[in-house]
């Protein structure tokens, strides 16, 4: 349950669609054979090891990458799911509160709603 206002925030997407509109039709090709026309990359020629710049933590972070089970719900200490927000869907149904600012969107007074 979110507000009109975080509800902004989730319509963003993060890979846009490529071919969406007019102009981007004509650069697709069609029954073109891709293992003819692709271009191989050049041969590169390594002198020595790799080295790296980024520290041993830094690499570990990465190593791990994001988790997005790993954020808790400010209530019941569950899991949450949705990016950025502070509550879990079920507390901020239950409550009638934004899942991410945490402001009153629903009057639940009147529900028959159980703890379980």
């Amino acid at each position: 349950m979110v507000c009109d206002k975080c509800e902004k925030k989730l319509t963003k997407v993060v890979c846009p669609e490529v071919w969406k509109g007019e102009g981007n039709t004509s650069k697709r090709k069609i029954n073109e054979n891709k293992i003819l026309t692709s271009q191989r990359p050049s041969a590169r020629v390594s002198s020595g090891p790799p080295t790296s710049s980024v520290g041993p933590e830094r690499r570990q972070r990465k190593r791990e990458g994001f988790n997005p089970y790993a954020r808790k719900c400010k209530i019941c200490n569950g899991s949450i799911s949705l990016q950025g927000a502070y509550y879990c869907r079920d507390c901020s149904y239950k409550k009638g509160i934004c899942a991410m600012c945490g402001k009153k969107v629903l009057d639940t007074s009147s529900y028959r709603q159980s703890a379980v």
